[in-house]
Formats: structure tokens, C-alpha cells, sequence
């Protein structure tokens, strides 16, 4: 078995998850202020609603 480089360690991957997670929830923001009504991404298509102008930056998230 190959042994791993020494830059892969512990502190590596939490810099790694942190940078993708904060690009997820930047893409996420992104799309919550889109004012488009039609997105399709990679065979992904989505027909929404998008949140008043006025009511923007109000907006907050809450878990069902």
C-alpha cells in the first residue's frame, strides 16, 4: 500500500471541506437572490419563484 504525502493530514482536509462548503453556501446565496426564474445547471433544471426586490435582504432561513 502507498503511503499518503505528508501535506494530506487532518488540517488539509478541514481546509479542503471548509473552501467547498463555503462554495456551496455562496452558490446556494447566489441563486436565493438570482432574480431568474429559469436555471438549469449540469441536467438540472429548476422553474421557481424569485422573492420580492423589496424583501431580499430580509430574508431568513429557517429548518422544517
Amino acid at each position: 500500500m502507498s503511503e499518503l504525502p505528508e501535506w494530506f493530514n487532518g488540517a488539509f482536509i478541514l481546509t479542503l471541506t471548509g473552501m467547498v462548503g463555503g462554495g456551496i453556501s455562496y452558490l446556494l446565496i447566489f441563486c436565493l437572490k438570482s432574480r431568474c426564474t429559469n436555471i438549469k445547471c449540469c441536467c438540472i433544471e429548476l422553474n421557481r419563484q424569485p422573492i420580492p426586490i423589496e424583501q431580499i435582504n430580509e430574508v431568513n432561513l429557517q429548518l422544517p
